[in-house]
C-alpha cells in the first residue's frame, strides 16, 4: 500500500504484501531525516504509512518476516524517527475476522510494547482522523518519535473484485453502512439544527458533477489512447 509523505519529503512507497511497507517506511524516513539534518532543511521529514488490514496478518502469514517488521518499528522508536504508522483496522484479514486472530480488541495498545504513543480514532469520521493525524505529525516533527494510530473502520466490499464478501454477516454490513464517512462529512458541511452549514446542497452537487465530468473525460482519454509497447512493462520495477 502506498505511503503518504510530508510535502517536505521526496519519498513515497508501494509494497506488497502491505506489511513490507512498514520496514521500507522506517528505512526511508531514517534516510530522509539524516538528509534533512545534513542539508539543514530544518523540520524533520515525516513518513506516514497506511496499512489496511487486520494486523493479525503479520502473525498468521508465515511467509512474512514479521519479526523483521517488529525490529524495524522498535528501531524507529529507539531512534525517535519522525514516523506515523496508521493501521486502518477494517476488522478482517481477507475473510478472517480479527477476533479469530488475536484476543485484544484494540491494535493501538501494542504501541506500549514499543514505548511509543498509541491512539484510537473513528476511521469513518473525517475530522477526527484529521485531528488525530495532526497531533501525531506535530509529535513527530517535534522530535517525540513515532506514533501508532488505529483507525476503526470497515471494508464495504470484498478483499478484491473476485470476493463477494459473503462471509460478512449482513447485519454487520448494514450497521457500518450507516456510518459511511462521506455521508457523515456531507452532513457536517450542510449543518443542521442550530449549527450553520459550511456549504449548500447546490454547491456540493456541483462539486460531484464536476468530478464526474473530469473522471469521464479521463476514462475516455485512456480508452482512446494506444496500448503502450510491451517493453515498457518493466519500467520502474525494481524488485
Amino acid at each position: 500500500m502506498p505511503s503518504a509523505a510530508s510535502p517536505r519529503s521526496p519519498f513515497g512507497i508501494a509494497a506488497s504484501p502491505a506489511v513490507f511497507g512498514i520496514s521500507l517506511a522506517v528505512l526511508l524516513v531514517w534516510l530522509a531525516s539524516r538528509r534533512s539534518a545534513l542539508l539543514r532543511f530544518g523540520l524533520p521529514v515525516l513518513g506516514v504509512l497506511a496499512v489496511q488490514m487486520a494486523v493479525g496478518e503479520i502473525q498468521y502469514r508465515t511467509e512474512l518476516p514479521w519479526w523483521l517488521v517488529l525490529c524495524h518499528v522498535t528501531l524507529a522508536a529507539v531512534l525517535s524517527l519522525p514516523l506515523v504508522l496508521i493501521a486502518e483496522n477494517n476488522g478482517y484479514a481477507y475473510s478472517t475476522p480479527t477476533s479469530h486472530q488475536m484476543r485484544i480488541k484494540d491494535i493501538a495498545i501494542r504501541a506500549a510494547g514499543y514505548g511509543i504513543p498509541g491512539e484510537i480514532v473513528d476511521g469513518n469520521d473525517v475530522l477526527a482522523v484529521y485531528e488525530a493525524t495532526r497531533r501525531a505529525v506535530e509529535r513527530a516533527r517535534g522530535g517525540a518519535g513515532p506514533t501508532l494510530l488505529e483507525a476503526k473502520t470497515f471494508r464495504m466490499k470484498g478483499h478484491a473484485e473476485h470476493d463477494d464478501a459473503g462471509y460478512v454477516p449482513r447485519e454487520l454490513m448494514e450497521e457500518w453502512r450507516t456510518k459511511d464517512p462521506i455521508d457523515r462529512f456531507e452532513r457536517h458541511l450542510l449543518g443542521g439544527g442550530e449549527r450553520e452549514g459550511l456549504a449548500t446542497r447546490e454547491e456540493l452537487d456541483a462539486i460531484v458533477r464536476g468530478l464526474d465530468d473530469r473522471l469521464n473525460e479521463e476514462v475516455d482519454r485512456a480508452l482512446a489512447s494506444p496500448l503502450p509497447p510491451a517493453e515498457r512493462a518493466f519500467e520502474g520495477v525494481y524488485a
